[in-house]
């Protein structure tokens, strides 16, 4: 056997391999795109990047998920912004995520009916007037309002435009009809007041109908005669008065009108539970807080047009709005004075508060509520206190 017949066979094999390994250095992206016949490396390559790029987008996605500890309720009467729009800006800017809580909304037509829920532990928490701790103390209950988020009275007088020149002031709504949410609510206790304030007797002077917070039924009984005068507050305000649906007889949002029969300020609405949520998790109660501060915050150092932005943007809350971006800028711009940005209580606003006028109004059917017995600030601080 000659030599070239005795090493040509083993030649010939190390020939190719080096031919292959040549080809897949020398044109790499032409050995990638063969799939009949892909080079050996190429092959390992093409997976290793595949696999990566996989499991760095789970990754990804996995973690923009929020991690909830705590499921909880809060139940809120629709378009009383003075308690709620913290509460919506929570949610429409993630704070709550933040804080581990994912929040159930629910909307009812009064500030009695979220009582209820909360006192029956069918919710934890609740956007509302501050009159409800008052009124529920006052009846036995053991809850707390635990951050204040407006610091104004907002609840007014509306009176249909065709009145207008007959009601020029309180004691000319003798005999008339007035609507409110519901019985039990700030709108009611604030009718209540106007009217003893006046020297009339809410339950025999005039008739006191129940409405609920829905703008349209609101301007529909206005409009039918259903009622001639609506206890109203800043949207509700706005609404009907740019309308020309009604005029106001007392305007808490005037400051002059606020300091004759208010004062300087109100410990107005903010965020109560019961106290044996309190006691089981103060932690959750704490974060809480801390995501409607943070809302509090964001609400009084942006502008009336980003805020609005904002909830009308968020899929979240956006169905909770009620109105067009346009008016609710001009709403947002009305209310942002009254916003407790630190959600500080100020125990001399609870003084000037709707329970305490409540209770002054009809003291046979109402005790006196003391700030320390209606609310519990170590979770939110205390104005005036470092």
């Amino acid at each position: 056997m000659s030599a070239a017949a005795k090493f040509g066979a083993p030649f010939l094999i190390i020939g190719i391999l080096i031919g292959l390994g040549i080809g897949f250095f020398v044109f790499p992206q032409q050995a990638q795109q063969q799939p009949a016949a892909p080079a050996p490396g190429a092959e390992t390559v093409t997976v290793t990047e595949t696999k990566t790029v996989t499991e760095t987008r789970t990754v990804t996605a996995e973690a923009a998920k929020p991690m909830y500890r705590w499921n909880v309720k809060l139940s809120t009467t629709g378009g009383y912004f003075e308690a709620n729009l913290p509460v919506l800006v929570a949610l429409a800017k993630g704070y709550f995520d933040e804080e581990g809580i994912n929040v159930e909304l629910i909307i009812v037509k009064g500030g009695s009916e979220a009582r209820k829920q909360l006192i029956a532990g069918d919710v934890d928490f609740i956007a509302q007037s501050s009159v409800h701790a008052g009124i529920a103390i006052s009846a036995g209950a053991d809850i707390k309002l635990v951050v204040p988020t407006f610091r104004l009275s907002t609840v007014g007088i509306c009176v249909t435009s065709e009145l207008k020149d007959e009601v020029k002031d309180i004691a000319d709504l003798k005999g008339k009809a007035i609507g409110i949410t519901r019985f039990g609510s700030l709108t009611w206790t604030m009718a209540n007041y106007y009217l003893s304030k006046a020297g009339l007797d809410p339950e025999k002077d005039v008739t006191i109908v129940e409405i609920g917070s829905d703008l349209a039924a609101i301007v529909a009984a206005l409009q039918q005669g259903k009622i001639q005068a609506y206890m109203c507050w800043t949207p509700v305000i706005y609404k009907l008065t740019t309308e020309g649906i009604a005029y106001t007889l007392v305007n808490p949002l005037d400051v002059e009108q606020h300091r004759k029969w208010i004062g300087e300020s109100s410990l107005e609405a903010g965020i109560i539970t019961r106290t044996d949520v309190i006691e089981k998790d103060p932690e959750l109660v704490m974060r809480f807080v801390s995501a409607i501060k943070k809302a509090l915050l964001y609400i009084t150092t942006s502008s009336a047009e980003d805020v609005a932005r904002t909830l009308i943007n968020s899929d979240r809350v956006k169905q909770y709005v009620g109105y067009s971006e346009e008016d609710l800028v001009k709403i947002i711009r009305l209310l942002k004075p009254g916003y407790n940005q630190f959600g500080l209580p100020d125990p001399m606003s609870w003084d000037t508060g709707p329970y305490v006028k409540l209770q002054q109004a009809l003291p046979d059917k109402f005790k006196p509520v003391s700030f320390e017995q209606a609310v519990d600030w170590r979770f939110s601080g205390l104005a005036g206190v470092r």
